[in-house]
């Protein structure tokens, strides 16, 4: 039985761009999801510590005590508003303990307190609550 050279070399003749363009394609794709990892920011989420505070009110002074800080070594607040206004506390509101208070004076009863500050650098709201 004799082969044909000439069938074979033109059955054949079309497998070369078939496969050429199939790698393009998925050349293409993996390097899209590359550049949309890099773009989209698709890393690992930041730790976020569960810091949990108490809460008591007196008149139109609140305080506030570290209750738990979620594993956090260094709690540190940065910023409290009461009905949308910026309030300096005062007390011990820096590399605070377990234990450690601070006082918000012009918080009463009703009024819309947020507690931001940094748990080890981490940026995030401690509080956002109606006393």
């Amino acid at each position: 039985m004799k082969v044909k050279v000439k069938e074979i070399a033109r059955d054949e003749e079309a497998v070369s761009p078939v496969i050429g363009v199939i790698l393009m394609v998925a050349i293409t794709v993996i390097l899209a999801a590359v550049i949309a990892a890099f773009v989209f920011g698709m890393g690992p989420p930041e730790q976020k510590y569960n810091v949990a505070f108490s809460t008591s009110i007196n008149s139109t002074v609140a305080t506030l005590t570290l209750h738990d800080n979620g594993g956090a070594s260094n709690i540190t607040v940065t910023s409290v508003t009461v009905n949308g206004a910026s309030v300096t506390p005062s007390g011990t509101y820096t590399n605070m303990a377990i234990g450690n208070s601070f006082f918000v004076s012009g918080a009463g009863q009703g009024d819309h307190l947020v507690v931001a500050g940094t748990a080890d650098g981490q940026s995030q709201v401690f509080m956002d609550v109606k006393l």
